[in-house]
């Protein structure tokens, strides 16, 4: 009986530490089992934040939840990581995450800190403070190989390169119907909705009532940087009370756009990156350093590097480019501000075409 009793006190605390160490946990849901078909219910802030413990499971929020007053009010940990990502679906059911905040010195931070063959959707983050690193935003700091959807968030978002209002950094992900209102800013490369894209399409996106700045370059009203494949921008829309600026004293303030701030991709390619039916207001602005200005600078594109075709596309707002904070003209200095156009900003190789679009804002001379 004895050798039989700590055989038993043996084995229970091996299953202990196992569980311990493979990091996965029975969590205590609402409900479901975590099945595509009856997926874990989660109702409150410990149950979310037991969605890190099985990362290709699948969720469903069922009530609003406010991370104040919780234990993760201070400094929520981002779901998921390089190599540990997150590989689920989650599934916002049309509920408000409130005041979500991280601090991070990391990289790939938000909501979930990095995803991929995932669906995310339909889901509102409310008085977000992101402060973090690489890929960073408020719903997901990096992404691949996923959907996006009617995802929504308002707030402040601080990173330094590829930082985004919804997403920092998306590859090969369908960003659908997502919006943002307030802050986005970082050193290089940010767009009100997704830092960096890279080969996938963006559609029925929203930028009101927001600044989004950068200390660089690469800066959009929705896109910082696009690298494109045979991609699609449809039925994007960055509103009248929405500024997008850059600011460098050191350096020229480059690849500054409504829309998009650069374009990339192969001009091997021959199918365009379609811009169709998207509109800016926005007021679009670069301060370079005394010896460089403000360059590429458009009311929908900064700069573009791959053949690009605009269809019922329209820009409505203002662009200007400064040197040192003083509007500039190009002759003021052989290396101030140049390339500040209404629509694009430089067509640096490919080529593009206009369908059906107009520019009714007020800009400096440039490309088009």
């Amino acid at each position: 009986m004895k050798k039989g009793s700590k055989f038993i006190r043996l084995f229970t605390v091996m299953i202990f530490l196992f569980i311990l160490t493979s990091g996965v946990a029975a969590a205590d849901f609402e409900d479901g089992d975590g099945t595509v078909e009856n997926p874990y219910q989660i109702k409150t802030a410990d149950q979310l934040n037991d969605v890190r413990n099985n990362l290709t499971a699948h969720y469903v929020l069922i009530e609003d939840i406010n991370l104040t007053g919780t234990a993760y009010e201070n400094n929520w940990a981002p779901i998921g990581k390089y190599n540990f990502e997150f590989k689920g679906t989650f599934e916002g059911n049309n509920h408000k995450i409130e005041n979500l905040k991280i601090q991070t010195t990391t990289n790939n931070g938000g909501f979930f800190g990095s995803a991929i063959d995932s669906y995310i959707a339909n889901l509102t983050l409310v008085n977000v403070e992101i402060n973090g690193k690489v890929n960073t935003s408020s719903l997901v700091g990096q992404i691949n190989n996923s959907i996006v959807k009617n995802c929504h968030a308002d707030g402040d978002v601080v990173g330094t390169s590829n930082v985004g209002g919804i997403v920092g950094r998306a590859k090969e992900t369908k960003i659908e119907s997502c919006s943002f209102k307030g802050s986005v800013t970082g050193t290089g490369t940010v767009g009100g909705i997704v830092g960096e894209l890279y080969e996938a399409d963006i559609s029925g996106c929203t930028v009101k009532n927001a600044l989004i700045k950068s200390s660089g370059s690469n800066t959009g009203g929705v896109i910082g940087r696009y690298s494109a494949l045979n991609n699609k921008m449809t039925e994007c829309v960055v509103e009248a009370d929405v500024k997008v600026e850059s600011t460098t004293a050191t350096a020229a303030a480059t690849c500054i756009g409504g829309l998009i701030g650069l374009i990339e991709g192969s001009n091997d390619i021959l199918t365009p990156l379609e811009v169709q039916k998207s509109k800016s207001a926005a007021v679009v602005s670069a301060y370079g350093g005394d010896q460089y200005g403000g360059r590429d600078v458009g009311g929908l594109v900064g700069q573009s590097q791959y053949n690009i075709s605009f269809e019922s596309c329209t820009f409505s707002g203002k662009v200007t480019a400064y040197n040192e904070k003083n509007l500039t003209t190009f002759t003021l200095k052989n290396n101030a501000s140049q390339n500040v156009g209404g629509f694009v900003g430089n067509v640096f190789s490919g080529s593009a075409a206009i369908k059906n679009s107009s520019v009714i804002g007020e800009s400096i001379m440039g490309s088009f």
